[in-house]
Parts: C-alpha cells; sequence; structure tokens
C-alpha cells in the first residue's frame, strides 16, 4: 500500500510515474485514515464521549501533520 507507493514515487524518472505513484499515494492514505478511525470507532464504543475525544485526538494529530509537515520538510530540505 502506502510503503509501496512512497518507494515508487521516489524511484519514479518520468512525470507520468510521479503521477501515477502520487495518485496511488493518495489511495493508501485514504485507506488508512478511514481503517483508522473505525478502529477507532470499534475500540472507543462505550461510552459514546469516549469514542468522541478520541476521534478528536486523532484529528489534531491529523491537523498537526498537515500544518507543521511542509514547514519541517522545507527545514530539512535547506540543511
Amino acid at each position: 500500500g502506502l510503503g509501496a507507493a512512497t518507494l515508487v514515487f521516489a524511484q519514479a524518472v518520468t512525470f507520468r510515474q510521479l503521477l501515477v505513484a502520487r495518485g496511488c499515494q493518495g489511495a493508501a492514505s485514504a485507506a488508512v485514515l478511514c481503517g483508522g478511525l473505525s478502529l477507532i470507532a470499534e475500540t472507543h464504543a462505550l461510552p459514546e464521549h469516549r469514542r468522541g475525544a478520541a476521534m478528536g485526538a486523532a484529528y489534531t494529530g491529523l491537523a498537526l501533520g498537515v500544518l507543521c509537515g511542509p514547514l519541517v520538510g522545507g527545514l530539512l530540505f535547506h540543511r
């Protein structure tokens, strides 16, 4: 899934390969996110307020990654 698509993305030599690999990364990432949220919903089924807190924590981590990823990537690139 996601790891294989990332390896293909890293080894791509043409623009078409980059596009296909990036599409595969997106599809695999969506599957991982949905699978992760369903696991949270299943393991925090009762009481319901725990489920909301657990999903909120998961989405907080996702939002922090989206916010910090470009900054950290840029810093790593310039070193």
